[in-house]
This record gives structure tokens, sequence and C-alpha cells, in this order.
């Protein structure tokens, strides 16, 4: 760029523009010829503008352009804008002398340029994997733990990650998203993997009758006035100990315990439910229930019970008996058919009501649940057909002999017919049916 006192244009002596600018005038048309001696090309920013304003000097009234600005491609593409400063060439030459003016300092006007220089390159991201820990149930990490060194050419960069906060859903590898960006906006990402180390625990919990005393009932079953008045809660735990409880329900010996004791008052149907917290902060839940039935005949200071006897030779006659405590383990051994409590009653069914009505025992029962189970037993699967007025939902559960849930299905229509157990293996179950207030068990038994 600058004062080159030729034109833009071949002028017949010599092409002098022309050659810088790698296009000069064939040799027949110039007398000092020259070959084409730049490659690429480069261009003269005065061809841009308007032909008006082609001129930087004026000599004799004839205005002519004699200074310029060449430039490659690359800083073409850069150009912002192209001008002439008009502050010299229009002017008279006696402001030269005055010191007030600034104009015609020189003869000639100076061709301004501007360029852009826009940073359009993505910066370098670069990412490394991270490992956390959960701590009370949370991990988190920030963009400069997965950054490896992520740059910029001509500026500082801003990371950001895709994730930040991790909790026990996302225990192993986990693919995130590191975004580079620098001055000028233009972004690059990588993604790298965070394993998050922990362990989601997993419970269950048996009930462990306090004594031995044979009942003919489940572990899960307590009568009051016979047998073991109390059962502990056994709950085991697997998965990042050590623990942590909290278990919901009433008459526990205490409820941040592992294994408490259950030790009721009154006959109802109790539900248990623990929630265990590992090591991690990770939880789980388990629950398990226990029906109670009060066998004792009143008056008697718990001396006598109820006992449901089944004669062997006519074992649907039954008829309730008030036994003595002390001989109800004999009824027990030598009839099979003999069961605690009063004839119909179930220790899982609390809407049944036992009166006294003119020194007679009376059998209530309201409008209830009806379950029908075929076939049982089963090598297959049972098919149980729910029957019942009401439109509430019915939920059903599994249960092994010790109360351990096997399997859960919730939200079954009142009416209607349902099949089950084609996984179980041989032995015996029980379906536990419940619907508002209402509670259904039936034992399944499953052969080969």
């Amino acid at each position: 760029m600058g004062d080159y006192n030729a034109f833009q244009f071949n002028d017949g002596l010599v092409d002098l523009i022309g050659t810088i600018k790698g296009t000069p005038t064939p040799a027949d048309q110039v007398v000092l010829a020259s070959t084409d001696l730049v490659n690429p090309d480069l261009v003269n920013l005065i061809d841009g503008i308007s032909a008006t304003q082609r001129y930087s000097f004026v000599f004799d009234g004839s205005h002519q352009v004699l200074d310029h600005i060449l430039v490659n491609q690359n800083a073409n593409a850069k150009l912002s804008r192209f001008s002439i400063a008009r502050v010299d060439a229009d002017f008279p030459e006696v402001y030269r002398s005055d010191a007030n003016r600034p104009e015609r300092i020189s003869d000639h006007d100076a061709p301004v340029a501007y360029f852009l220089f826009t940073d359009v390159t993505a910066p370098v991201a670069i990412c490394k994997p991270a490992s956390v820990t959960l701590v009370n149930g949370t991990a988190t990490i920030t963009a400069s733990d997965i950054n490896n060194g992520s740059n910029d050419e001509c500026s500082n960069v801003t990371l950001s990650v895709s994730q930040t906060s991790f909790d026990c859903t996302d225990i192993g590898a986990n693919t995130v998203t590191l975004t580079v960006t620098d001055a000028a906006g233009n972004t690059a990402t990588c993604n790298a993997t965070v394993t998050v180390v922990g362990v989601v625990p997993s419970c269950s919990i048996t009930a462990v009758p306090t004594n031995n005393i044979y009942t003919g009932g489940v572990p899960t079953n307590i009568y009051l006035g016979y047998g073991p008045q109390s059962v502990t809660l056994n709950n085991t735990p697997v998965g990042g100990g050590p623990f942590t409880y909290s278990w919901s329900g009433s008459n526990l010996s205490c409820t941040t315990c592992e294994d408490p004791v259950f030790t009721p008052t009154t006959q109802g149907v109790y539900n248990f439910t623990v929630t265990v917290t590992n090591s991690y902060g990770c939880t789980t839940t388990c629950s398990i229930t226990i029906c109670v039935l009060d066998i004792r005949v009143p008056g008697t200071n718990g001396k006598k019970v109820y006992l449901c006897h089944a004669p062997p030779e006519n074992p649907a006659n039954t008829s309730t008996l008030e036994v003595s405590v002390n001989a109800v383990a004999e009824h027990l051994a030598d009839h099979a058919g003999d069961k605690l409590g009063q004839c119909g009653q179930d220790p899982c069914a609390p809407a049944m009501i036992v009166k006294n009505i003119s020194n007679k025992l009376k059998l209530v029962i309201p409008p209830s649940l009806k379950v029908a189970v075929l076939p049982n037993p089963s090598k297959t699967a049972f098919t149980l057909t729910l029957q019942s007025e009401s439109e509430l939902p019915v939920n059903l559960r599994i249960l092994d002999l010790n109360g351990k849930e096997i399997s859960r299905l919730g939200n079954l229509s009142a009416n209607s017919i349902i099949r089950i157990g084609d996984n179980l293996r041989t032995g015996f179950y029980l379906a536990e049916i419940v619907q508002g207030q209402e509670r259904k068990i039936v034992k399944l038994v499953k052969i080969q």
C-alpha cells in the first residue's frame, strides 16, 4: 500500500499495478511488458469503489489514482470497508501554509481500508474420564474434572458439562458432554465417561417367632393367648454396608434397629416397612405383614382359648370349643383339622366380627371380596377369579411362608380373572388379596 505513482490501468508504456496484482497487460498492448509474477492474484481495493471516487491526486484538474492498497484474497475476505480520505487533493495549495487549516498537508489523499478479523475457528475440546463416589446418595463434578487441556488458538475458553449431579440411579458408567466455548462464541464438544461408585442395597424381612410352640399357623400369624406372643422382624440387608434403618409400624421394640421385635396387644393386621440406607446413602425398602388373632376366651383370665375342632370322622362338621391352654398342644397334634380361633375366623381377615348374642356365639361376615383359585395344587399357573360388589381396585401379593414378598400386582379390576405363579418353584405360598379394608389370604400349593 502507498504512493505507487502509477495508474490502476495500463498507460501504454507500462502496466505497473497490473504487474504487481498478477494480471499484467498482454505484451502486444504495452511497451514494457511483463510476465505474470504473482500467484495467487492480488486485489486492488480502489477497484471496489464507485468510479466518481477513484482518485487520490488532482493534476491540472485531472483526477487520478496514484495511491493504492493491494491485498491478497484472505485479507480481501476480511475487508469491512474502503474509502479515500478527502483531506488534500480537493483543497487549494494555499492551505498548505495556513497553520489553522488541517487540509492540504499533502497533495495526495490517503486510501483507508478497514479489516474485521473475526475468529471463526472452533476451539479444541479434549476430555478425560472421571470417577466419583456417592456420599449421602449424591456426587457432583465440575467441567474441569473432565477437561484434559481444551484450548483455543486466539483466546481463553470457558467450559460447561451436560451433567454435574449424580445419584443412586446413575451408579456405573455415565456419558457426559463437555462443551468448550471461545471468546468469539465458537464451540467444540467431546464426550467423557464419569464412573459413579456406589451400590443400591436390597433387603428382605423374615418373621421369627420368639418360641417354637406349634400353632398350626405360619410364622407371620400371632394368636393372642397361645404360642409365640411376639415375633422378631429379621431384616437381611445386602449391598454397601454398614446400614441404617427406619421402621414404620406400631408396637415395635425399636424403629432404628436392624431387627425389631413386634409385640401386639390387640388383634388386627399389621403392616411394617423398613427403609434401609447404606454407606453410600442409597436406599431400599421392604415390607412384611403380621396377622394377629385374639383367641382368648373372655372371663377366663387367659386360661382358655377358642379352638375350631374338626372331627376326623366328619371334618366338615366343625365346632368352636373353649379349650384349656394346657390342652391345646394335644388337640393340634391329634386332630390335623383343628385350628386356633373360632370356626370361620382368619387371622388376616379383620373385617370378620364375632359377637356374643344371648350367650351364643354368632359369626357376622359382612359383604366381602370373593376369591376362587383353580387349579390348586397346580403344576403350572394358578387362575384367580375375583368377585366383589365394590368397585375399589384390588392389590395382590404372593408371599412365602415366612412372609417374604415374592411378587406384587396392583390396581386390578374388582371383577377379573388373573393368572399368576408360572415362575414359582415347588412349595407352599400365600396369596394376599386386598380391596379397601378387606383382605383375603389363600394358600397356594405348587407341585412338580
